[in-house]
């Protein structure tokens, strides 16, 4: 019974790293076009920043966007700069529509349930309080999928 347990845990944990894996390599892919379209300096390493970036809440590439954005404003091509200010609402757009998505469809989660989690983390403004939440909805769906806590609803 544990058996069958950990072994699910541990697929659901490497789906949900898979899930966001898969979401970083998209704003790195999303980001190195937008960069190369656009002429910037040094597009692949920018591109890699803005990826690791990615794993920031809530600035996230926007680290990367808004310095280069603002580095055109400085030199006089504000074109470039806006550009880069709307591709990086893009980009973030893109994200939050795909990010709830992917993980329901990868862990069987719902995503309004790790929309709260995420929630009270940013409330309570903890981020040790979000992987808290996260590995405990991991957990419980591991132990929903091992049959060892009962679905509490029918269409489950």
């Amino acid at each position: 019974m544990f058996r069958a347990a950990s072994h699910h845990g541990v697929h659901l944990g490497g789906r949900y790293l898979g899930s966001y894996l898969l979401l970083y390599c998209i704003t790195f892919v999303e980001t190195l076009c937008i960069l190369f379209a656009l002429g910037v300096p040094y597009p692949l390493v920018l591109s890699l920043v803005a990826g690791f970036a990615d794993l920031l809440p809530v600035f996230g590439p926007g680290a990367v966007y808004l310095p280069v954005a603002f580095l055109f404003f400085v030199q006089g091509n504000p074109i470039k700069g806006v550009l880069l200010v709307a591709a990086w609402l893009i980009v973030c757009g893109v994200r939050q529509i795909l990010e709830p998505k992917l993980l329901a469809a990868s862990t069987q989660i719902h995503p309004l349930a790790m929309l709260a989690a995420l929630y009270f983390a940013l409330a309570a403004n903890s981020f040790l309080l979000l992987v808290y939440l996260v590995c405990l909805l991991l957990t419980v769906q591991a132990l929903r999928r091992a049959e060892i806590l009962p679905n509490c609803f029918p269409a489950d």
